[in-house]
């Protein structure tokens, strides 16, 4: 690999850290939509930068081309950059709930962009499976994890959950203290041993709502 190649390999690594804070501080903003065009955007960098270090590995000149990364850009985008941020009214606090129905967890949002509420939901497989990821993340190691790290633990147990999903999990079990935030360095499990049991016990306690 050649210098420039070398230098190009480490901006592109550079973005791609950039874009996983992105992916943290969208999480926390609960601004989903950006959290999954954040991975997106991380994800083609990182097929880019692996394309570029297979190619110079097998030799300058090998005739190999990367393929240019179109990465979305959200409806409006340029319309809310323009406009100036306003105060939401008085309805935000209180939020998020959590409840139950028909086996699936519901978490209640207040958007302060449409000034309204808005419902994610999970499964119950995704939930086990999110907090199966935790709980190897936590034993592996005894640092923070983040949740974009959950998101990719759970891509490589062969689940594919959204990222939003997997905010909201987290979002639960850190309300009912089965996990700690850092700010925004990540997550910690307070009682790691316990993760399995006392999760399933979050479940079973969200209150259950009915049509």
């Amino acid at each position: 690999m050649n210098d420039i190649s070398k230098k190009i390999e480490a901006v592109l690594t550079e973005v791609e850290e950039e874009l996983r804070k992105l992916i943290g501080e969208a999480g926390l903003a609960g601004d989903y939509e950006a959290v999954d065009l954040s991975r997106v955007a991380a994800s083609r960098i990182r097929e880019v930068r692996d394309s570029l270090c297979n190619s110079t590995s097998s030799g300058d000149g090998d005739g190999t081309q990367l393929e240019p990364v179109h990465t979305p850009r959200p409806a409006g985008s340029r319309r809310r950059a323009k406009k100036t941020r306003k105060r939401s009214g008085g309805k935000a606090g209180g939020y998020p709930k959590f409840f139950t129905r028909n086996g699936t967890l519901c978490k209640v949002g207040w958007s302060k962009k449409a000034k309204s509420e808005y419902v994610h939901k999970v499964s119950k497989d995704a939930f086990d499976h999110t907090v199966t990821a935790i709980t190897s993340l936590a034993a592996s190691s005894k640092d923070l994890f983040t949740a974009e790290q959950v998101v990719e633990r759970t891509e490589r147990d062969g689940e594919e959950i959204p990222a939003y999903q997997v905010y909201v999990i987290l979002a639960l079990l850190r309300e009912k203290q089965v996990l700690h935030r850092e700010g925004r360095e990540g997550y910690r499990v307070i009682s790691p041993n316990d993760l399995p049991a006392r999760s399933s016990e979050v479940w079973d306690a969200v209150e259950e709502t009915t049509g």
